[in-house]
């Protein structure tokens, strides 16, 4: 079931995570086929993404948008390790999160990817950093369509780029999503939203 505005029932909250770190619009996936479809993500040419997540769950999806021709930015959980991949059109890139334990145990994480010069690429998950080149001319990216958080329709997960190993969404808590500067609340800000059973977002409690 797809709708589309109609969220009187969510609220927001700010709340603490790990180091003090205060938590915005946190939302609560508790399904592995649920997402929000947010507009496109603005990354052609330079891209900041930052976004607090928590779970207990390994595997899932946490974010995607697909792009034109080859093009697309994901990130997911992968044996619970965070992965970043993308595609400027000259062949997907990943780059895979260098923290000492995995990130599925139920704390706050904090995750900023950015992209500091055309060819080079960051992921950094806690203070950790992590660094991957992009291959080829190509320095735009190039994307279209609905940014997805928390999964995308269940049938697309087996068109998804190989790269991508996701086959489900990410059940969890994300908040704090801020896009280039721009600080996002996934329920008002949500295009489309799709869940299956009850309801399917809540305030998360620490």
């Amino acid at each position: 079931m797809a709708r589309s505005g109609q969220m009187t029932n969510f609220k927001v909250t700010a709340k603490f995570g790990k180091k003090d770190e205060i938590v915005h619009h946190p939302v609560t996936f508790k399904s592995k086929f649920t997402f929000i479809g947010l507009s496109q993500l603005k990354a052609y040419s330079s891209m900041n993404l930052y976004f607090q997540f928590k779970t207990l769950e390994p595997n899932g999806l946490i974010l995607f948008n697909g792009g034109k021709g080859q093009d697309f930015i994901a990130i997911e959980l992968v044996d619970g390790h965070l992965h970043y991949i993308f595609n400027l059109g000259d062949g997907p890139r990943k780059v895979r999160s260098n923290t000492r334990t995995t990130l599925n145990d139920n704390q706050w994480h904090a995750v900023t990817i950015g992209r500091p010069s055309v060819k080079q690429h960051t992921l950094m998950v806690d203070d950790m950093i992590a660094t991957v080149a992009s291959t080829g001319s190509n320095v735009h990216l190039d994307l279209d369509g609905l940014l997805y958080l928390g999964g995308v329709r269940r049938a697309s997960y087996t068109t998804l780029p190989k790269l991508v190993q996701s086959r489900h969404g990410f059940e969890g808590c994300l908040a704090s999503l801020d896009l280039n500067g721009e600080t996002i609340d996934p329920i008002k800000d949500a295009v489309v939203t799709e869940y299956f059973g009850f309801i399917w977002m809540r305030r998360t409690r620490n």
